[in-house]
């Protein structure tokens, strides 16, 4: 199987999305608790409609008390998992520099992610996306 084979997951934009209601999305998986602090983390640094989310690892791992390293792991678990998507990558040099910016996205497969049992009220403009129309 090649490096085109691989089918990237499928992340819903809902444009504008309120980076609010995100977070509540967020909240209500089963995503570990560092995950979800740095997603939340991440998501004070964006704009309210989910877009250009870029504090810098640096900058998260310093509010949050965690090692780049670890920051920069949540994040790869977080666009795994369909939350976030990478829009345009960082750069470093002589000239200055840029981090990653992020855009909040919402995974197809939110409702299976939920916890078992948890009774959440997902945003309305979240629920009319993941809702099979009848």
């Amino acid at each position: 199987m090649g490096a085109r084979d691989h089918k990237r997951p499928v992340h819903i934009r809902v444009k504008p999305l309120d980076k609010f209601a995100w977070q509540k999305a967020v909240m209500a998986t089963e995503l570990g608790a560092t995950t979800k602090a740095v997603a939340l983390g991440l998501s004070v640094y964006g704009r309210r409609d989910g877009g250009n989310c870029r504090p810098g690892e640096d900058t998260l791992a310093h509010g949050l008390s965690l090692s780049g390293r670890s920051v920069r792991s949540h994040l790869e678990t977080l666009s795994g998992a369909g939350f976030i998507d990478l829009v345009a990558k960082g750069y470093g040099n002589r000239y200055g520099s840029r981090c990653d910016t992020y855009q909040l996205t919402v995974p197809h497969d939110l409702l299976s992610r939920l916890r078992p049992g948890a009774k959440v009220r997902l945003p309305q403009e979240i629920r009319e996306w993941l809702e099979p129309p009848f």
